[in-house]
């Protein structure tokens, strides 16, 4: 991955450097933008990563020339797409990005997917956003309306977030898989060895393996949730958490 993300790197900054203009990655994961953030400090490359809103997750990082004083304007290059089910019913955010990938489009080409209480905001490139306003239709069986929005419409804040009490014999991954998603355990460990668990946006196989308060853990096709920091034992032993999720 690494590796990857040094040639990715290199052909940015080539190109920034030949065309002296302002070039982007795609959206990267908290984890990617730490690395590349660490490779481009140790060149001395002006940089920046932006996911179109301030506390945005999912940001793509982009090279400033030499020559650029003005400060970066992030609505030249990203925008917003307001997504509303007719249904005026809550939709989760893996129905919101499921029926977005579903028009052929890559996860990487998209930002964060913001869910709050009537819809919810997309974060795009601009071309891009520009094609998913005129194509997304529906979100999962409901049909949606799309609208162009601006960035300063995005707030970390519009996000819903349910707060979800568990309990589990330890913090084995297999066993906080099942609790948060609603998996039989034996389910739960299936779909970690199938690759389907990232943990702080890293895969993880081993569905022994401990997992500790604030991991972020995403299991495809069920969304993420963060374990929350205070964990207590019940008094038949058993260790619960509060799992923090997005709507």
């Amino acid at each position: 991955m690494e590796v990857q993300l040094q040639k990715k790197i290199d052909e940015l900054v080539n190109i920034s450097n030949e065309r002296g203009c302002v070039t982007h990655s795609d959206f990267l994961d908290p984890q990617t933008q730490t690395q590349a953030a660490a490779l481009l400090n140790k060149r001395k490359v002006e940089h920046v990563f932006c996911g179109g809103y301030e506390g945005a997750e999912r940001s793509a990082l982009f090279l400033l020339p030499a020559w650029m004083e003005e400060p970066f304007n992030p609505g030249r290059y990203l925008g917003a797409v307001n997504i509303t089910p007719s249904d005026g019913q809550g939709h989760t955010h893996p129905e919101y990005l499921g029926s977005v990938l579903a028009l052929g489009i890559s996860r990487a080409k998209l930002g964060d997917i913001v869910v709050n209480g009537t819809g919810a905001f997309l974060v795009a490139f601009l071309p891009m956003a520009g094609y998913i306003e005129a194509n997304l239709t529906r979100i999962s069986r409901t049909s949606a309306q799309c609208r162009f929005a601006g960035l300063e419409e995005i707030t970390a804040g519009s996000r819903e977030l349910t707060k979800d009490r568990c309990t589990v014999s330890s913090l084995r991954a297999d066993s906080v898989v099942s609790a948060v998603f609603g998996l039989p355990r034996a389910k739960a460990a299936q779909a970690i060895e199938s690759g389907a668990l990232t943990v702080n946006w890293t895969e993880m196989l081993k569905p022994d393996k401990q997992l500790t308060p604030g991991d972020m853990i995403n299991l495809r096709g069920h969304g993420r949730a963060r374990i929350g920091q205070e964990v207590s034992q019940t008094r038949k032993g058993r260790t619960a958490f509060y799992a923090v999720r997005e709507k």
